[in-house]
């Protein structure tokens, strides 16, 4: 006769997911390569990037993209306008060389030199900020994944359901703000907290 009351194994819950409302849901989301190889771990909130459209540690660092803008020098010429107007301009080189002998205006976009570079074709080079990654806070990773530093990764990631706050993950030294939980209950992301067994 059969032993209908055999112990299979055991189940323990994680107690990340701890609703039904809303809808538990799921989809392929792909998360960027890292700098240094690691485990992402189930529960760890993800930051959609505005650059790329992939997922990062919410609480993460901003990327950026500089740009340049060369011009020609003549020798007599000390005023030079980058036509982006950035806010800021983070290095001016002439010849080659950083120069410290200049100043900007972000108004008018003209770099003005106390003395006038040399001439030469293309040797005054100025370096700016081109824009700044945002990152949006998305969704929720399903399973652990491991990431390394060459390749970006597919997983599963929740979009959508009703999760306890205190198991998830961010970025170390990272906390979680409202304006981070707004936007995910923008995506039908709620929090609430687990209750006890």
């Amino acid at each position: 006769m059969a032993d209908l009351n055999k112990n299979l194994g055991t189940v323990s819950p994680d107690d990340l997911v701890i609703g039904t409302i809303p809808r538990v849901d799921y989809r392929g989301r792909t998360i960027r390569k890292l700098g240094t190889a690691g485990t992402i771990k189930r529960g760890t909130i993800m930051a959609k990037s505005s650059v790329d459209g992939k997922l990062v540690m919410l609480g993460s660092v901003a990327g950026s993209t500089s740009a340049e803008q060369k011009f020609n020098g003549d020798g007599t010429a000390k005023v030079f306008i980058v036509t982006a107007k950035p806010a800021n301009i983070t290095e001016v080189k002439v010849g080659g060389t950083a120069s410290d002998d200049w100043t900007y205006d972000a108004s008018t976009g003209k770099i003005t030199f106390g003395t006038a570079p040399a001439a030469g074709t293309n040797n005054v080079v100025a370096t700016y900020v081109a824009s700044v990654e945002e990152l949006i806070p998305d969704c929720i990773i399903a399973d652990d994944v491991e990431v390394g530093t060459t390749a970006d990764v597919k997983v599963a990631a929740y979009v959508s359901g009703n999760f306890n706050l205190n198991k998830c993950i961010v970025a170390e030294g990272y906390t979680i703000t409202e304006a981070d939980l707004d936007e995910l209950r923008r995506k039908n992301i709620m929090f609430r907290k687990a209750l006890p067994y």
